[in-house]
Formats: structure tokens, C-alpha cells, sequence
């Protein structure tokens, strides 16, 4: 029923059966409640209304269908949060049930199954709650826009043109919500097209409740809608404007907030506005610094937060002060090259957390642990970018960068060729030692010989975790001969107070996880694990 979706749905007013004024005062206290978590949790405020529906839920003579308001938002809320296996609990008494709330409980039991991994479960709701009644209710119709997301095959344009005629019979203010939903399906997938556009008019219209960030959000979808269709300028500037008003807005958007941030930033870099592209950048990563606790580790749709939102944001980062490093000077450089391997460190947590399945599983050091190795010892530190290596080499306080021109996946490549000669013993195996040592570290022996340096700490990155640093040569003698050649998966991680996961780490990675892409496809890394 489409009450589901609007502010019916928060109120016990007449569609629900609200208690007559002669209830009192505390009937009218708990409707106020339920109205205010529900505009909490429209705006993303999800733990200020977790805290107001527990406010509602100790207010004393709640009549039934009361509590059945209470017990759906209560699993809403929970969704949100992403706590689905306590909104399941909540939401499973509805959706079997026969009251007014029954569909909308199913749809968002659906959603709670995504998220514990229950896909068969979450469709067949899916479909139960699409399938029934009026074909032109908001609450089948997101059924039908979550059924296209988990389609196997991609969903056409002419697909969410068919959803959406249909669609138009809601009223504009109850519409918006599903035309802002489908037309970021149509954005994820590159589309933008006419439908696109049509979709972005159609969600102009301010929903019935969460107004604050649905602006935001549309805000966003239409910078990105600008730029698929190459107009870069104006990207940009709705992006900004759109900063400003979630600024302004009393909604929760930081996870919206980054999105706009990483979009200008890529947008400045690509019309050579280095610095404002830099400083859009390091917004985008302070967000989703914030988030970063709370995002989930896999996505109901497989996909890993690591791959699809820290590794690309920090990542550009990265890449964009590299580069900038490469123009300058003194300690102008020297800021830059620590800046880029602070942001490497951020992202290898992520990297591992993602491996282990938990965030509290590793923490970072303070920053001044990256700042000076001990005397006699040097450091090399590996960042791997899709078309290019950088090494960063320190020897006391002086940092300096070694750009080495391959791809990543040549450089996979040659990596994993030389790990396959080591485990097969091949005789060529020095051969391609002498000339991986020559692309990685050139003469950096002997330089770090000339500053009588004894030990080499070093970080890989990417494929060169498979690479056993001491058996590379220069001058027919094996790095190991020269020195102590310590490996370490980063400068930065220590162990968290999370549960294990009785994996033990060989070479920085025992097996690749979901979200590790740059490792995911390298057959040698299970051949490492001891028998």
C-alpha cells in the first residue's frame, strides 16, 4: 500500500486507525515520536532515531497498532544501520502477518536478507511484494527497482521506462523518492540518456518526508548525470552547490558528501587544476575517514566498500601527489611524498580489514611512526598505480621517489613469472632476478651501501607482495648478501582488538579476498601457503 512510503506511514493517522484525541495526551506523545524518527531517519540520522523510537517503545499503554508502527520502523531504522539481522527479527512478524503493514515489513525483510547474504530469500519477498496488489503502489514498485538491481543480466533503459510509466500514477511528492532511486540505478550503469533526464525532473518534486537529503542526493545524481554527459564545468559546479547545501541541510550526507568531493576533484584534475583538484581529494578522503567505521565490509550486492569507495578515492590521491611531487622541490616535494605515503598506509588498513572481514581487526599507529627509519636502516616503500610504479626510498630524512614506467599488470606479469621459475627451480631464475633488480631498484644498492646502510626495510605493494626482495641481484650478488632485508605488510598496521580470523599472512596475503582486484587474478599467491 502506498502509505508504506509516505508520511502516513510514520503517523497512526486514519489509514492506520489512530486512537481518537479522547486517547489523551500520550497517544498524541508517542505519534509525535514516531513522526520525528521517521524525518530522523529519512535525513540519515539513524541513531538519533534509534534513540526516539526507544523513547516511543517506553511509553506506557502502546495499543497494538501501535506497536506494529513502532516494530517497522524499528526494523527500518536497523536496515539502515546495518544491523539487518536485528531488523529481520523485527520485520519477520510483520511481513507474516495480515495488517496493514504487512508488504512494507516484507520489502524491508528483503532488504535485511541482502544484507546477511540471503539472496534466494530476499528475491522470493521481493517478488511476493511486486507481484501483489495494485501495480502502480510505491511499495512494489521499489520491489521492482531492487529485483532490476539484482537482475543478472544489465537492466535496458526501456526497461526503467516501463517501470516508470507506471510509476507515474503516484503522486509527484510520492514519486520523487522511486524516480531519484531508479535514476541513480540508470547513473551505476553509465547511463545518460533521455530516461535519465526524465527521471531527473520527475525527482525535482520534494518527497513527503526527508527532503533535506533527498536535495542533497538529487544534488549529487545530477553532477553525475553532468558529467557521463561530458559537460565538466557544470559538473563541477553542481557538485559545489551541492556542498553548500548539504552544508546548510540538517540531513546526514557525509557518504554524499565524498561522492561530490571525489567527483570534483577527477573533474579538476582532468582540466589541470592540480591544486584544487588535491585539496578536493583530501575532503573526500577525510569523509570517508568518518564513514569508514561504519561501512560495511561487503555490500548485499557482493561488492566490497574497499573496491568501490576507498580504493579509488584514496587511490587518485595518491596518484595526484606523486605527481605533483615529480614538479617540485625541496620540502615542497619532501610534504608531497609523505602525504602520498600516509594516504598508501590508510588504504593498506583498508586493504587488509577488507582480507579479514572486519575493521576492528587492524588499527593504524600514529603518524610519527612513519617519519624516520633507525640509523643503518633504510626504507622502500612500493606504491603499484595502473600505469606506473613509484619506489620511495628513505634514508634518514631524506625521501625520494624512483618512477618506474610499467603497468600494473605487466608488472604482475614479470612477477609472477619469476615467482613460477623459484618454485619450479629453474636455472633462469637469476637471470630474471638481475633483471627484475634492475627495473625496481636500479643502482639503490649502491647508494645505500655509500650511506652504510645495513638494513632494508621494505613495504610492496599490489603484486609485488609475491616477491621474495632477497633473492634479487645487482652485480651478481643477492640483496640478502648486502643487507637485512625485512618485509612488512605496512608501517602503520598493528593488530585491532577484533576476533581472528585463523588466517595466517604469507607474503602480506595468504589467498586473495573479494576485494583485493590488483591481487585477485594471481594464481601463485595460493601456491605460497605452506602445506
Amino acid at each position: 500500500m502506498r502509505a508504506a512510503l509516505t508520511l502516513l506511514s510514520i503517523l497512526l493517522g486514519i489509514a492506520l486507525g489512530a486512537p481518537a484525541a479522547s486517547a489523551g495526551a500520550s497517544a498524541s506523545k508517542v505519534e509525535a515520536m514516531l513522526e520525528e524518527a521517521a524525518a530522523l531517519n529519512a535525513d540519515g540520522h539513524y541513531l538519533l532515531a534509534a534513540r526516539q523510537l526507544e523513547r516511543a517503545a517506553r511509553a506506557p499503554g502502546l495499543q497494538a497498532a501501535q506497536r506494529e508502527t513502532l516494530s517497522y520502523w524499528s526494523g527500518r531504522n536497523a536496515n539502515r544501520m546495518l544491523r539487518h539481522r536485528a531488523a529481520a527479527e523485527q520485520l519477520a512478524p510483520l511481513a507474516a502477518s495480515a495488517g496493514p503493514w504487512q508488504k512494507g515489513a516484507a520489502l524491508e525483510l528483503a532488504i535485511a536478507r541482502l544484507g546477511l547474504g540471503e539472496r534466494a530469500e530476499a528475491r522470493r519477498l521481493l517478488q511476493a511484494v511486486a507481484g501483489d496488489g495494485d501495480p502502480a503502489d510505491a511499495t512494489a514498485l521499489q520491489a521492482r527497482l531492487l529485483l532490476f538491481r539484482l537482475a543478472d543480466t544489465p537492466i535496458s533503459p526501456e526497461a526503467i521506462d516501463a517501470w516508470w510509466a507506471t510509476a507515474t500514477r503516484l503522486s509527484p511528492a510520492e514519486g520523487s523518492p522511486l524516480a531519484l532511486a531508479a535514476l541513480r540505478l540508470l547513473l551505476e550503469r553509465g547511463a545518460a540518456d533521455q530516461t535519465a533526464s526524465r527521471l531527473l525532473e520527475a525527482a525535482r518534486e520534494p518527497p513527503v518526508i526527508g527532503r533535506g537529503r533527498h536535495t542533497v542526493e538529487l544534488g549529487e545524481a545530477e553532477s553525475h548525470l553532468l558529467e557521463l554527459q561530458g559537460r565538466y564545468g557544470e559538473a563541477i559546479a553542481r557538485a559545489r552547490d551541492t556542498l553548500r547545501l548539504a552544508d546548510a541541510s540538517r540531513a546526514a550526507a557525509e557518504d554524499l558528501r565524498y561522492r561530490l568531493e571525489w567527483r570534483a576533484g577527477r573533474l579538476l584534475a582532468r582540466q589541470g587544476d592540480t591544486d584544487a583538484a588535491l585539496a578536493a581529494y583530501q575532503r573526500a578522503v577525510a569523509s570517508l575517514e568518518q564513514l569508514r567505521i561504519d561501512l560495511p565490509i561487503t555490500y548485499p550486492d557482493g561488492s566490497s566498500s574497499h573496491a568501490t569507495a576507498l580504493q579509488p578515492v584514496y587511490g587518485a590521491l595518491i596518484d595526484l601527489l606523486l605527481k605533483r611531487a615529480a614538479a617540485r622541490e625541496g620540502p615542497q616535494r619532501q610534504s608531497d611524498l609523505l602525504a602520498a605515503r600516509r594516504i598508501s598506509e590508510l588504504l593498506k588498513q583498508s586493504e587488509l580489514q577488507d582480507y579479514l572481514g572486519e575493521r576492528c581487526a587492524v588499527t593504524s599507529k600514529d603518524a610519527e611512526t612513519l617519519q624516520k627509519p633507525d640509523p643503518g636502516t633504510a626504507l622502500l616503500y612500493a606504491i603499484v598505480l595502473a600505469d606506473r610504479t613509484e619506489i620511495l626510498i628513505q634514508v634518514n630524512d631524506a625521501l625520494e621517489s624512483r618512477r618506474i614506467d610499467i603497468t600494473a599488470d605487466n608488472l604482475r606479469i614479470l612477477v609472477q613469472r619469476f615467482a613460477a621459475t623459484l618454485r619450479a627451480g629453474d636455472e633462469g631464475f637469476e637471470a630474471q632476478a638481475d633483471a627484475l633488480s634492475g627495473l625496481l631498484l636500479g643502482d639503490l644498492p649502491k647508494h645505500l651501501a655509500s650511506h652504510n646502510i645495513d638494513t632494508l626495510v621494505v613495504v610492496p605493494d599490489g603484486s609485488l607482495r609475491l616477491l621474495p626482495w632477497a633473492v634479487l641481484r645487482t652485480d651478481g650478488a643477492y640483496l640478502g648478501s648486502r643487507f637485512a632485508v625485512a618485509t612488512l605488510s605496512g608501517l602503520a598496521i598493528r593488530g585491532g582488538t577484533g576476533g581472528a580470523s585463523g588466517q595466517s599472512l604469507v607474503s602480506g596475503v595468504s589467498q586473495p579476498g573479494p576485494v583485493v582486484a590488483k591481487l585477485r587474478d594471481l594464481p601463485a599467491l595460493g601456491s605460497l601457503a605452506p602445506a
